[in-house]
């Protein structure tokens, strides 16, 4: 290699790291907005909950385990609300979102993103849940309700100690203002660019787990990537191969995917996946779609299962 290619790859390996922290920084501030504090509260105890597992973990903000490594099972809810969804208040990510925090065990955490149109900031954290008790400890002695999530949050059990009362109120209000954020964003027609950064969104994601022992990420989107360097929209729906999408890759500030998928445990990632009017709700164009994201996400370790939604 050369000076000048030498150069040429320096400089843009410079570039990719000036951007990334550009990126932190605008990803900071947004969850600063979102949340509307960075700060938080003396460590809150946990509390026993009968299941006889030793000693209490200290609490954060969001009823989380202040020791990352106490964490359980850590899942990502990466949502597409730049269309309205929801044009009678609730909405299909809404609903989706209660099912997974129901599905949450004790010590489980999932952090609920929302797709943007900013290749610098392509997604925007909308809040965060943990679990801080065994579900089975809250719904013992419930009266039995249709859906698990009405059960966690519904009626408490009278005799349910002060302690765990208290965090499971919290731990539902919290689900409760998560769940009204997104039917709101839900209900709203934006007015952008029409960009979605949805790779980029899916990789910092994906870079988040990292230190998970267990992880899954599920996606509520209509999968279609549509960025400045790659846009499903533009491309010929014959021509959604993955050799064509890593050619146009080349000209993206991602950096390469690796040469074969990372020796990491499996990561499940469910896809609530929206097909498109006149596109993906024909069965043949889905099919070719969805092959595409199977082979993209076969090179991060990831193992995709489509969900086709209705709306």
């Amino acid at each position: 290699m050369g000076p000048v290619e030498q150069h040429a790859k320096a400089g843009g390996r410079l570039r990719r790291g000036l951007l990334a922290l550009l990126s932190v920084l605008v990803i900071a501030v947004s969850f600063t907005l979102a949340t509307g504090s960075t700060t938080l509260p003396p460590g809150l105890p946990d509390v026993p909950d009968g299941r006889g597992d030793g000693g209490a973990a200290t609490l954060d903000a969001d009823l989380c385990p202040q020791k990352r490594a106490a964490i359980g099972h850590r899942a990502a809810f990466l949502v597409d609300l730049r269309k309205r969804l929801a044009p009678n208040g609730r909405s299909r990510p809404g609903e989706l979102l209660e099912g997974l925090a129901a599905g949450l065990g004790k010590g489980d955490e999932l952090t609920v993103f929302a797709l943007s149109e900013y290749a610098l900031a392509p997604r925007i954290p909308l809040g965060r849940l943990c679990k801080p008790f065994a579900p089975q400890a809250v719904a013992r002695g419930t009266k039995a309700l249709a859906a698990p999530s009405a059960a966690e949050c519904g009626e408490l059990p009278v005799r349910l100690p002060r302690a765990l009362r208290d965090v499971a109120g919290g731990f539902c209000e919290r689900r409760a203002r998560l769940r009204d954020r997104v039917d709101d964003l839900a209900n709203r027609q934006t007015a952008g660019t029409g960009n979605a950064y949805l790779v980029e969104a899916l990789e910092e994601t994906v870079a988040g787990f990292a230190d998970a022992k267990q992880r899954t990420l599920y996606v509520f989107s209509d999968m279609f990537q549509q960025g400045d360097w790659y846009s499903h929209s533009q491309v010929e729906w014959r021509r959604w191969e993955f050799a064509h999408f890593l050619a146009q890759r080349e000209n993206s500030l991602l950096a390469p995917l690796p040469a074969k998928a990372a020796a990491l445990a499996v990561t499940p990632v469910e896809i609530f996946y929206l097909p498109r009017r006149s596109s993906t709700e024909r069965s043949e164009v889905r099919a070719r779609h969805q092959a595409f994201w199977t082979d993209y996400f076969a090179t991060r370790a990831l193992r995709p299962t489509f969900h086709d939604q209705l709306l």
